[in-house]
């Protein structure tokens, strides 16, 4: 039994959502409730204690077990999640000797970094040599409870100064190079990499210390200085203040990212807690994936001598891509029939520039009044951008109309609304006066689809587990194994498998890595299982069935989920009934007629499938 089955079987889902303050009721053999993921005054969020998973009806439509559970409340990466349950029901994880890139190294990069910080705070806070910091800070109307808060620090002027103390604290230089905070010289040696610096610790999202950002006192170049790239810092994904931050964004919906550590540090002090920095680089995709599982709307608060570049807007679309798109129903009457229509709300980056000179840390000190009214009339990046490309270049002439539709076209490519590209595509027709189809033909040769990758493996051990999970299992285990199946497997999504390793091992596989790369990729505690699914259980079909055989599988496990959504959604439909508010009625009793329509569609495929794997043709 792997680790994260264990947990599973000591987990009660009831207690588990119910501990998280959501009022479950009794609903025939499962529970109800209001999804805690979407606002609804119906409940539409059921919990099956039998089979230890939850499904939302309504607008989230996705469910799961009770890892993801926690993974979408918590807002948690996989690891975080096993480490969370693991604390929580009392089991200790294994470690992996075997292989130590992970685990060990990086807590004695944690130890290290967190002792540095407390060093340098400690500086800055007592020694004669911090003085110089101490009045920067106060002349920036920094208070001592902000300092406190997000202990920022001094590095001393001197070369070894925390290299020294480190050392005495019993940490080995080699290990401290690979913190980022010595500098290693073949001809010098190491020498400490801040000196006579302001520091500001970056966070992670646990509140853990993975690098830092520095501010010289002096005339050293460059002004600002971020720790190099690390095992645990990445500044393309790092956000400054986020672990603070988190709590407020998911509470607004919204995060307001600027450039700079003190526009954070302001902003917090003046209350306004849903901001976070870029760390002075343009939006990345890394530093959105960061946000998007707390909010879906962000803003991006320039510098006033940045407000009009392209290059600090460049990316910003395209990191707009990132974004989740979130799927809502809504009832739709013809006739005396109701239908249910998908659609798609999309994530939105927008920009807000304070008044002309004056950058958010300079707004927010003076006149919070001024930075409110600039975030709430935020704009969306591309009309953004098309008002700063246009005011650059003449419209009538050639060369003007070809540097704006070259500076525009990538931005507009990368809107996956449909609606809201033509809107952008007609305004720039207008501007340019150049026809509507030739810049959706230009548009067309941006666009390219994705490159997949496929590298066959072979493994060990099998799993021992309930009839659905084995179904589930080996329909995974037929993907992995045999990359002839990707295109099949390409379809699924990711919920349609309802046991959280098996979901996590299909992701990896899914953006195109073959088991060798997904092995690498997977957190140790995942491992055991991608290893048992690469065991052949039961054996291997012949070549010419192996299609046939995986389509059964998957109908199968398709069957099990419909006939489980069908069952809570009828006892969904009974509730609601005796309410006043026909619309949730009219809603699910038309997404129920749709999953009998799947499942009966289903039957139909299994039977076609079986007739033919036994005439030896593809299904």
């Amino acid at each position: 039994m792997s680790v994260v089955e264990e947990i599973k079987q000591k987990l009660d889902i009831v207690e588990l959502v119910s501990q998280y303050g959501v009022a479950l009721k009794k609903a025939g053999r499962t529970f109800k409730a209001c999804c805690p993921f979407h606002t609804e005054k119906t409940p539409s969020f059921m919990v099956n204690p039998d089979r230890q998973t939850w499904h939302c009806f309504g607008a989230c439509s996705t469910g799961g077990d009770a890892f993801a559970f926690v993974m979408r409340w918590e807002k948690l990466e996989f690891g975080q999640a096993l480490r969370l349950l693991a604390e929580r029901t009392g089991i200790t994880l294994p470690t992996f000797k075997e292989d130590q890139r992970r685990d060990e190294p990086e807590d004695r990069l944690y130890g290290i970094n967190e002792s540095a910080s407390l060093y340098f705070h400690h500086l800055l806070r007592s020694a004669p040599s911090g003085e110089q910091a101490r009045r920067y800070l106060e002349g920036r109307a920094i208070n001592a409870k902000t300092i406190e808060e997000w202990q920022l620090g001094y590095a001393a002027p001197g070369w070894e100064e925390l290299s020294q103390y480190l050392v005495k604290r019993g940490y080995e230089i080699a290990d401290i190079i690979a913190a980022g905070l010595l500098v290693e010289k073949e001809e010098r040696g190491s020498y400490d990499r801040f000196r006579n610096r302001l520091m500001f610790p970056i966070f992670d999202r646990q509140g853990r210390v993975t690098g830092f950002g520095a501010r010289a006192l002096d005339d050293s170049l460059p002004k600002y200085l971020n720790s190099p790239q690390t095992v645990l810092f990445d500044k393309s994904r790092a956000l400054y203040g986020i672990n603070r931050a988190q709590n407020a964004i998911r509470k607004q919906d919204q995060a307001v990212i600027v450039e700079g550590f003190m526009d954070v540090l302001m902003a917090h002090q003046k209350g306004y807690n849903n901001v976070v920095a870029s760390l002075g680089t343009a939006l990345t995709h890394g530093q959105v994936e960061q946000l998007k599982g707390l909010t879906k709307s962000l803003v991006l608060a320039l510098d006033a001598d940045a407000a009009g570049e392209e290059a600090t807007l460049r990316g910003l679309v395209v990191a707009q891509e990132t974004m989740d798109k979130r799927v809502v129903y809504a009832p739709v009457r013809t006739g005396r029939t109701a239908i249910v229509r998908r659609e798609e709300e999309y994530a939105e980056i927008k920009i807000a520039v304070p008044p002309m000179g004056k950058d958010p840390d300079d707004v927010l000190k003076h006149d919070p009044a001024v930075w409110e009214r600039a975030v709430a009339e935020a704009r969306p990046v591309v009309d953004y951008l098309l008002e700063v490309v246009s005011s650059k270049w003449d419209h009538q002439d050639s060369r003007g109309k070809h540097a704006v539709t070259d500076s525009m076209l990538p931005f507009i490519a990368e809107i996956k609304n449909p609606i809201s590209r033509n809107n952008y595509i007609q305004r720039l027709a207008r501007i340019t006066n150049i026809p509507e189809k030739d810049l959706n033909n230009q548009i067309s040769a941006i666009l390219r689809p994705p490159i997949k990758d496929n590298r066959p493996v072979t493994s060990q051990q099998p799993s021992s587990r309930g009839s659905a999970d084995r179904t589930e299992d080996y329909c995974l285990s037929l993907l992995l194994r045999h990359p002839g199946l990707r295109l099949m497997g390409q379809e699924l999504r990711a919920d349609f498998f309802a046991d959280t390793e098996n979901r996590q091992i299909f992701q990896e596989w899914r953006k195109g890595t073959g088991p060798d790369e997904v092995w690498e990729i997977l957190d140790d505690h995942l491992r055991p299982r991608l290893d048992a699914l690469m065991a052949p259980e039961p054996p291997d079909p012949e070549e010419s069935r192996l299609e046939p055989v995986f389509q059964d599988c998957r109908l199968q496990v398709e069957q099990r989920r419909l006939q489980d959504r069908i069952r809570q959604l009828g006892l969904l439909i009974q509730d609601v009934a005796l309410g006043e508010d026909e619309e949730p009625e009219l809603q699910h009793a038309a997404e129920l007629l749709t999953l009998k329509d799947q499942l009966a569609a289903t039957y139909h495929a299994r039977r076609e499938t079986l007739r033919a794997g036994r005439k030896g043709r593809r299904p």
